[in-house]
């Protein structure tokens, strides 16, 4: 910031990460704009907190986890949902969250015509550890995902057994 330029600090949470600059007069340059401390980067400000603290939480991931701790420390609310999800909990999956995600994991595989050999893949990984917000979870094998389609594949052949059983006739028809 040049000498003179004065600021006035946003209020609230984030009054250590965004300002108003004000012109010599003390009137604000531009009133509907504010500037990230850390960056210089300015926003359309309209009294909503919202883009800046996204902003914050995209660019500037320590100074928000300086923010949440801080928020955390200042209440003694049930900390908002939004804290839970930032937080790696690193907590082993329980059963059903395993299998569910294994038939999930499948079933996707199956569906886009992916190979098995996807669940090596890093990238999945770490899409995976940071949507469960577990940085110790594993894919699941190739061996694991191939029995899931086998296990699959028998189920359906059951259902389209019974199906088939209980039909009166059947018209088929081809083309060559």
């Amino acid at each position: 910031m040049s000498n003179n330029i004065t600021v006035k600090h946003l209020n609230g949470k984030l009054h250590d990460h965004f300002i108003f600059k004000m012109s010599a007069g003390g009137k604000l340059d531009n009133g509907d704009k504010v500037y990230c401390i850390h960056c210089n980067k300015k926003f359309a400000y309209r009294g909503s907190n919202t883009l800046l603290i996204y902003y914050l939480q995209h660019k500037h991931i320590l100074k928000y986890q300086h923010v949440i701790k801080n928020n955390r420390e200042s209440t003694s609310e049930v900390p908002e949902i939004s804290n839970y999800f930032l937080s790696q909990s690193n907590r082993p999956l329980n059963d059903k969250v395993s299998a569910d995600l294994i038939v999930s994991i499948a079933h996707w595989i199956a569906s886009s015509g992916c190979l098995t050999a996807i669940v090596k893949d890093a990238g999945l990984q770490t899409v995976m550890r940071t949507a469960i917000q577990n940085q110790t979870y594993n894919l699941p094998s190739r061996r694991t995902i191939d029995n899931m389609f086998d296990k699959t594949y028998e189920e359906k052949l059951v259902d389209h057994k019974k199906a088939i059983e209980s039909v009166h006739s059947i018209a088929l028809s081809t083309d060559f």
